[in-house]
């Protein structure tokens, strides 16, 4: 029995999600992120589960800083594949960025030493623990932090938020 023919619209939607897809890859490759975001969403629109599609959505918001849209296509990334660090990684940044800084503390969590090793990621990290008044946590993360080599702004940075927390 011959497998049956594939409609009109499954074939034009297939095309057109690849065509918008690899649009926005050869834009992300040139560093044109708000552009390739805008086409990334093209596609999604014809079909959101495009294998990889929200992964390269999310990393292109992130890239060009929008935190709302990135942390929405991220959140679904991170939940289908826990152990993608990259992704987790800007997921925290994108909640920490809009406020949302119980979820980031949760996903800063997940991340663990990656998060230690970045100082403005570690730095968000502290900042939401002591938002959620979580003091004590907050103040050990800073205490890994400061410890870094780091530049005379981040130590300011810190430095507040230590007043702040009361440590």
């Amino acid at each position: 029995v011959a497998a049956p023919a594939r409609s009109f619209a499954a074939i034009l939607a297939s095309a057109m999600i690849s065509a918008y897809n690899d649009w926005a890859t050869s834009e992300a490759r040139r560093r044109e992120y708000a552009s390739a975001l805008n086409h990334f969403q093209e596609a999604e629109r014809w079909d959101a589960t495009t294998p990889g599609l929200m992964r390269n959505l999310g990393l292109a918001a992130f890239l060009s800083k929008n935190y709302d849209e990135s942390a929405r296509a991220l959140r679904s990334v991170v939940a289908a594949d826990p152990s993608d660090q990259r992704s987790a990684s800007m997921l925290a940044m994108s909640l920490y960025s809009t406020k949302n800084y119980a979820e980031a503390v949760k996903v800063f969590e997940r991340v663990g030493d990656s998060a230690l090793a970045d100082p403005r990621m570690a730095y968000g990290w502290a900042d939401s623990l002591a938002k959620t008044k979580d003091t004590q946590q907050a103040s050990t993360v800073l205490g890994k932090l400061v410890v870094q080599q780091l530049p005379p702004e981040m130590l300011v940075l810190a430095g507040q938020l230590y007043s702040d927390i009361g440590d």
